[in-house]
């Protein structure tokens, strides 16, 4: 998970943003950005233009933390939080890009360069699945195996019919692991 607040931490002074930029460097990677399309103007946003894929360098850091709860009333009473956080930044982005700033926080043990790229790499294969496909064209999908017919006269995919295609879906995924668990036993 991508954090978007600076989060108090357990124990200590610092922040979680301070706390992660004074960890020590790990490694300095090339990171692979998409190209961004462009975001046109609005009267609260002021937009950005298009922008080609590149090859970021970002310097690798990683730590574990406990996080303190939020001193909300509903969440106050509840216990510290201890996750590993990976931080990527990037010193010197290209002009008109903004630099590549990422901390994730994963509940998966963090305790090498190793794994920590393995974070980094699970984070930027959400760019392939949001290019690809939207939530409303996913269950779009799971609704046209439950029988969905998706015609311009047709309104939204119904409970049974996206029913229908998740059973579908799922029982296409036990096959698909009893296949490969198969193939692997004649190997």
């Amino acid at each position: 998970m991508r954090a978007n607040w600076d989060r108090c931490l357990e124990g200590s002074e610092q922040k979680l943003f301070e706390q992660l930029a004074a960890a020590p460097l790990a490694k300095t990677v090339s990171l692979p950005v998409p190209r961004q399309r462009e975001h046109r103007a609005k009267p609260s946003d002021p937009g950005r233009p298009a922008l080609p894929a590149r090859t970021a360098k970002v310097q690798v850091r990683f730590k574990e933390v406990t996080l303190s709860a939020p001193h909300a009333p509903q969440t106050r009473n509840q216990p510290p939080l201890k996750l590993w956080a990976v931080c990527l930044v990037e010193k010197y982005p290209p002009k008109g890009a903004a630099a590549v700033r990422w901390l994730l926080l994963s509940s998966i043990p963090v305790t090498s360069v190793k794994q920590a790229l393995k974070c980094v790499r699970w984070h930027c294969r959400r760019w392939r699945i949001e290019e690809r496909l939207s939530l409303g064209e996913a269950m779009i999908t799971i609704a046209k195996l439950g029988g969905y017919l998706n015609r311009k006269c047709d309104g939204p995919p119904g409970f049974e019919s996206l029913w229908r295609g998740y059973a579908r879906f799922h029982d296409l995924v036990l096959i698909t692991k009893l296949r490969n668990a198969a193939e692997a036993k004649r190997r």
